[in-house]
């Protein structure tokens, strides 16, 4: 099921040009030889992504010579790879082991990414396969009632990217009032994702494919389940099949029964306050931003059923993951909200913060609701849901 709470709508970025052809098996493993259309001397290097940490790592690289290149090597799980020409340009490539030709040219764009280009890949069938598949979602995208939506998502991305942040709030502005139609898009995408995944849960396509998409923002817990017990053989040995599990075992340290992760973070008073520290209460985790705007304007009504409860053995725990702390204080002013605050961490440059991470927060807000001894009960009751579940916890 697709979810809708403050999500920003992101376009995807596509990979892969339509091509097919026979699989050459190598020997002892695979052979990449490519040609860059007005290429030179420079370094190419084939490249790994981590998903978990995310950071690249170099599997191999070589020199151009006039334009051309070639790898060589041994793969024993089948994945996507990318070459990165000299910082320049970056081509994606499915490898796998079998004797693969590639022509690249420069000039042409992949995606709205200008220094992705598009390759054209003979001898690789998993990258035949993912360049289809992706193809018939591109499609999707492209019908004449989406293909507006997916130019506003690209133009708010670059807006937002570029620090233009008027342009950036109208634009958004303008995503929401087609939220509807962007939800009824992705879902569409969504549903053609997991049905290849389903009919070919052992190939390494399927989790590159679904990709960030796994997700609490996207799917249940009993559709991330599924997709777990569902994909098997060379599909596990896939990075992104990796980073599948570790935010699967993330999201079950917060499953409602669980006892909440305790975590320490200092208040605006530059104090330290953690979650143990909130004896025999209730406790609502809130999990916010000074820029959230759902977040804010639920402010409102919670502080109502603040003051109802507070007196009865209810506590709101406030978890602001701004990296700004001026705009987190200057927040809580404007709101006149009482209940306690405490900031996240970013213990890792370009990762969302740590304790947002510790409990795989997919959006915000977030919110988990928790009984005295720790437990959690619910998660992301909002509105009449969280007044339903108070009236029962409290009898008023």
């Amino acid at each position: 099921m697709m979810k809708t709470r403050c999500k920003i709508i992101y376009s995807l970025l596509l990979f892969g040009m339509l091509m097919t052809g026979c699989t050459e098996k190598v020997k002892d493993g695979y052979t990449v030889k490519g040609t860059v259309a007005g290429g030179d001397n420079s370094v190419v290097k084939m490249t790994k992504y981590d998903y978990i940490t995310r950071t690249s790592s170099v599997i191999d690289s070589t020199h151009m010579e006039n334009g051309s290149f070639e790898f060589s090597g041994k793969t024993d799980a089948p994945d996507m790879v990318v070459l990165n020409f000299n910082n320049r340009y970056f081509a994606n490539l499915f490898l796998e082991n079998s004797a693969i030709e590639m022509t690249i040219d420069p000039e042409q764009k992949e995606g709205n990414m200008s220094s992705s280009v598009k390759a054209v890949v003979k001898g690789s069938v998993l990258h035949d396969t993912y360049t289809a598949i992706t193809d018939e979602v591109a499609s999707i995208r492209d019908e004449k009632k989406y293909k507006a939506l997916t130019e506003l998502g690209i133009a708010y991305n670059n807006a937002a990217r570029n620090g233009e942040k008027e342009k950036a709030k109208k634009l958004y502005a303008e995503l929401e009032s087609l939220r509807d139609l962007s939800d009824e898009m992705q879902s569409r995408i969504l549903a053609k994702k997991i049905g290849f995944l389903k009919q070919n849960h052992a190939s390494p396509v399927a989790p590159v494919l679904l990709g960030f998409d796994f997700s609490e923002r996207n799917l249940s817990f009993e559709e991330m389940t599924m997709i777990m017990d569902t994909l098997q053989g060379k599909a596990t040995g896939t990075r992104m099949y990796e980073y599948f599990a570790d935010e699967y075992e993330a999201i079950k340290r917060t499953r409602p029964g669980v006892k909440a992760p305790d975590f320490t973070l200092k208040t605006p008073e530059n104090e330290g306050f953690s979650l143990s520290d909130i004896k025999d209460k209730y406790v609502l985790i809130d999990f916010w931003a000074s820029w959230c705007k759902p977040c804010r304007a639920s402010y409102p009504h919670l502080k109502e059923l603040y003051a109802k409860y507070k007196d009865d053995g209810f506590e709101v725990l406030a978890v602001s993951t701004d990296s700004d702390h001026d705009a987190w204080n200057k927040a809580i002013e404007e709101d006149q909200t009482t209940w306690v605050h405490v900031v996240d961490t970013f213990s890792r440059e370009g990762f969302p913060s740590d304790v947002s991470t510790l409990y795989a927060v997919p959006f915000l807000p977030t919110t988990y609701l928790l009984d005295k001894e720790g437990r959690i009960i619910a998660k992301n009751l909002h509105e009449e849901e969280l007044d339903k579940k108070l009236e029962e916890l409290f009898g008023k």
